[in-house]
């Protein structure tokens, strides 16, 4: 991989990665119940970080990217790189800024499991206490570098389909 496609992709995806955390941000200046309660912020999260590639290859194919293998590489270390930035952000934010967050989180996620497991009758306590903890955990550091890691999945399939569509329009 070229230097040039190597800045290209940290470059994009450091702009990225403020974009998604400014994203973050702002939702959760205005109304933080919207992280958690409604799909706005995941439809706006998940448009902004699987356009921004497109766009930003968009740019650069003008120029001299043509080669499958270039593209895909763009494509996933840009994802990459603005995935852990806001995974370090979201760890910032839920375990130093406001833990606050964590505890409405799991609040509205215990909710959903009691409407789902017992149709809204209320749990034993020890069950409850299990699935809080269960939730609890999903803030520790190694959780969400669990999930960074398999978030990295969908990111190879986007880039490869991405690349794939941007060699076939050549």
């Amino acid at each position: 991989m070229l230097l040039e496609y190597r800045k290209l992709s940290f470059g994009s995806g450091v702009v990225l990665s403020f974009l998604l955390c400014f994203i973050t941000m702002l939702v959760y200046l205005f109304d933080s119940d919207k992280l958690h309660e409604t799909l706005f912020y995941p439809v706006v999260f998940y448009c902004v970080l699987l356009s921004f590639p497109v766009f930003v290859l968009k740019q650069q194919i003008k120029s001299k990217i043509s080669i499958f293998k270039d593209c895909f590489s763009i494509i996933f270390l840009m994802l990459s790189i603005a995935l852990l930035g806001h995974m370090l952000f979201t760890l910032l934010l839920y375990n130093v800024i406001d833990q606050h967050l964590v505890t409405h989180f799991i609040d509205v996620k215990m909710t959903e499991y009691i409407n789902i497991i017992n149709k809204g009758k209320i749990l034993d306590a020890d069950l409850e206490n299990d699935i809080y903890n269960s939730l609890l955990i999903n803030f520790s550091i190694k959780s969400q570098f669990n999930s960074y890691i398999f978030a990295l999945i969908p990111c190879v399939l986007y880039a490869a389909l991405i690349s794939l569509l941007f060699k076939i329009k050549k």
